[in-house]
């Protein structure tokens, strides 16, 4: 799959992204949810106070797929604490995906890590973010959404789809 994307994990400045002490990666709640769906034993560390937190360095969290070369791997970045980082997370292992996860660190960095690079992201329907930037996104496919699973804390299908209707 790298060779679909253009940008690597050294392309990112350190400036554009949430340190691995901020967000979700640092809270058992998100990581004990991936560490009882799969199995990745060297991808967490024991958090202090009990439960897991993802094993990330300078911000990056690298699968199992491309951890050993993560020049490898295809960046995906979302925003605020951690947007949906465990679904991601949850997929990559499962589906071995050789997927570099980051924070970005604000809204703004969040929209121009996605403008400025080749990258996956998390995204979300209706917004007109993307397209104001310009991007058409691709929608990336799992298995169907899977109420019994979801329920259990597996992530490794696609959401539920929400119908909106228009009021305005």
């Amino acid at each position: 799959p790298a060779q679909y994307f253009n940008t690597k994990v050294s392309d990112i400045s350190a400036d554009r992204v949430k340190p691995c002490s901020e967000g979700r990666m640092v809270n058992p709640l998100y990581m004990d949810r991936i560490m009882n769906i799969t199995s990745d034993p060297d991808g967490f560390e024991a958090a202090p106070g009990g439960g897991w937190y993802a094993k990330c360095t300078d911000g990056w969290w690298y699968s199992p797929a491309c951890r050993s070369n993560t020049s490898t791997c295809v960046v995906w970045t979302t925003g605020g604490d951690g947007w949906l980082i465990e679904d991601m997370m949850q997929k990559a292992i499962k589906f071995n995906m050789p997927v570099a996860v980051m924070i970005s660190l604000s809204w703004s960095s969040y929209v121009s890590n996605i403008v400025d690079f080749d990258v996956l992201f998390y995204g979300w329907a209706p917004d007109i973010t993307h397209a104001r930037a310009g991007h058409r996104p691709l929608e990336v496919l799992f298995p169907p959404y899977d109420a019994l699973a979801h329920s259990r804390g597996d992530r490794t299908h696609m959401r539920q789809e929400i119908e909106t209707h228009p009021y305005a």
